[in-house]
């Protein structure tokens, strides 16, 4: 993928470019990430005192030592920053507000759309701007005001429904705005639920949901990797494809507009900021951040993070569970 988003020829999506990023985000993230090389992490030890955080304990890993502090700190939130209740931790938002101490912008980079974004209420500290649904908006943290959005081509989007659904029968789609959600009538999306949620044709959503910057596939039988991988095979590069686990007993994958990741999007807000991708850390623990660690100076992958993510050369910090992103940013910052 590039860092540059392109109007679609017959679409309805804006266009932006990265000057001098979007060329080369996946090579540029290459050559600085396998200067790094995979070392687990040991144990992190005691808990830390709930009302004792200055007391955290080093992480005993000697990369972190040749990492210059750096000027932005991205993250994933589910898996990676929240721990596995779903909850910022102590020590985490510890580490959110040291970074805010120093002046260093920490950026949520997430897959979750902007209706799902109340767990970070208490996250003052944060960059006042969020990476949202994989890249496809950066929104206001204290409103949920979409600063940027790169919607789908709908033409495409419909073609590329169209072709799934004949090659993966069984297949249903929803699509997700900066501010809403749809899905058909008979997907399994636990999105159902909730309140306000539109049920329709896909032609019916988009026309009652406005512009569309995910697309999102559902599979009663066949788990999120293998439709992944059944999906690579129809969708080429007509859209950016990734897929996250859920825990849901269904599959699901996850589509942008061509170019669009979280790497792309927090490319630009780092060229806003003035921020070189060199200058930058990042963690997380699926696929769908794979793209974003790559790009940046050096990426972190959690120890409970997906298998695939264990062998991209990423520096492998403690679990969410034991506040691995907490910890690890305090040693940056120290």
């Amino acid at each position: 993928a590039t860092g540059a988003h392109q109007r679609q020829p017959n679409g309805t999506g804006i266009g932006l470019t990265v000057p001098g990023i979007g060329l080369a985000i996946a090579s540029v993230g290459l050559t600085l990430a396998q200067r790094f090389s995979s070392v687990p992490v040991e144990a992190v030890g005691d808990p830390v005192p709930a009302d004792g955080l200055t007391q955290w304990r080093r992480l005993p890993h000697s990369e972190l030592q040749a990492v210059t502090r750096p000027r932005l700190i991205a993250t994933d939130l589910d898996g990676t920053f929240l721990r596995p209740d779903g909850t910022v931790s102590a020590i985490n938002a510890e580490a959110a507000a040291r970074a805010n101490e120093l002046g260093v912008p920490f950026v949520i980079a997430t897959g979750r759309p902007t209706r799902w974004l109340g767990v970070l209420a208490e996250l003052a500290t944060a960059h006042p701007q969020v990476i949202v649904s994989n890249g496809g908006a950066v929104v206001e943290l204290a409103t949920g005001r979409p600063v940027h959005q790169f919607p789908l081509d709908s033409a495409t989007a419909f073609a590329v429904a169209d072709a799934l659904r004949a090659a993966i029968p069984g297949i249903t789609f929803g699509f997700e705005t900066g501010v809403g959600f749809g899905c058909e009538p008979d997907s399994p999306s636990r999105q159902r639920s909730e309140p306000g949620h539109h049920t329709g044709t896909l032609t019916e959503l988009s026309e009652s949901l406005g512009a569309v910057i995910k697309l999102l596939g559902f599979h009663p039988e066949i788990p999120s990797e293998q439709l992944t991988t059944l999906a690579a095979a129809v969708i080429g590069d007509q859209l950016n494809l990734t897929h996250a686990s859920v825990s849901q007993p269904y599959g699901m994958i996850e589509l942008t507009a061509p170019g669009v990741s979280k790497a792309s999007t927090l490319a630009l807000v780092c060229a806003e900021l003035g921020i070189a991708a060199a200058e930058v850390v990042a963690f997380g623990d699926m696929p769908n951040d794979a793209e974003m660690l790559t790009w940046a100076g050096q990426g972190f992958v959690v120890a409970n993070g997906h298998h695939s993510m264990k062998v991209c050369g990423f520096t492998e910090v403690p679990s969410n569970a034991e506040d691995g992103v907490g910890l690890t940013i305090l040693e940056l910052l120290s």
